[in-house]
């Protein structure tokens, strides 16, 4: 099948390099940024990230035609700075992600929590025939259509059960991607073969070379713009799971007791919580149980 869409070109790609003075970031200017980040999203970025940042925003000189990180920083704590805030905000939180990232995550989900849901008759929450996700740093997408692609066949093989994700970020530059479903072809080659023929079309004419999820797994996805650390969130049932997976390792801890405190009420009694591999809930006061080192259950 074929769609007609085009992705947008990159309005990045046809700005021509800035001078080279321009993107020598000072300690100075570093800090700056540290300080300015922290405030607006409580991202705490470490001594080490400056290349990252570096890199990640020479491209916002570009796009605003500014020559140094000086009068970036000014025009970001301007009167006129508030729309490029978010574009700053957008370059410094994206991160990396692919399909199927931790796949230990997604075989819990197929052999303990699918189980769970499907079989609990005896259990008030888990027997209200919707199984509620929340993946609340979802990036370009590749989490949620991930889980999709999980729990969407076991669920309607049985009558009467549903399932719905709620995908989150910061980014709303992210979000926009995440919500058109197309992903270049070398990016999906992390889904299993009949996976990716169940619920992916493959681009043709224009769009070779992309594919794009297919509506019964998009339309169970509900994309959202979502601070973490806003202190109130927009749902009114709770969670029977939770990704919250390569978020904490960018908060402090105090940061970090603040964001478990407000997803705790979200999370349905006996549902689960996954952090990343390189994360913890070490140091932190909560009342999760730890089944696996980046895996809690709400007991």
């Amino acid at each position: 099948m074929r769609y007609t869409r085009t992705p947008m070109p990159n309005p990045l790609d046809s700005i021509p390099p800035i001078p080279l003075k321009a993107t020598e970031l000072s300690d100075g200017d570093y800090n700056a940024f540290r300080e300015l980040i922290y405030r607006h999203s409580r991202i705490n970025l470490g001594e080490n990230k400056k290349g990252l940042v570096n890199s990640r925003l020479g491209k916002r000189l570009r796009a605003t035609g500014l020559s140094t990180f000086k009068e970036y920083l000014n025009h970001l704590n301007s009167r006129d700075g508030e729309v490029e805030l978010t574009h700053f905000i957008d370059a410094i939180s994206t991160n990396h992600t692919f399909f199927f990232r931790e796949t230990g995550h997604y075989e819990f989900l197929t052999q303990t929590v699918l189980p769970r849901f499907l079989e609990s008759s005896g259990e008030p929450v888990w027997s209200d025939r919707n199984l509620r996700i929340w993946s609340a740093a979802c990036s370009t997408g590749e989490e949620p259509y991930s889980i999709a692609m999980t729990v969407h066949e076991p669920v309607f093989k049985l009558k009467h059960r549903d399932y719905t994700i709620q995908a989150t970020d910061i980014s709303n530059s992210v979000l926009k991607s995440a919500n058109k479903g197309v992903f270049k072809y070398d990016r999906s080659q992390a889904i299993d073969e009949h996976l990716l023929r169940k619920y992916f079309q493959k681009g043709a004419g224009k769009n070779e070379g992309m594919v794009r999820a297919k509506d019964e797994i998009r339309r169970k996805i509900n994309f959202q713009q979502l601070n973490l650390l806003s202190g109130s969130y927009p749902f009114r049932e709770s969670f029977h799971v939770i990704f919250n997976r390569n978020v904490m390792i960018y908060f402090d801890l105090p940061t970090q007791q603040e964001l478990i405190n407000q997803m705790l009420p979200l999370m349905a009694p006996g549902g689960y919580l996954f952090i990343g591999h390189s994360e913890s809930l070490n140091g932190l006061d909560h009342p999760l149980k730890q089944l696996q080192p980046s895996i809690y259950q709400k007991v």
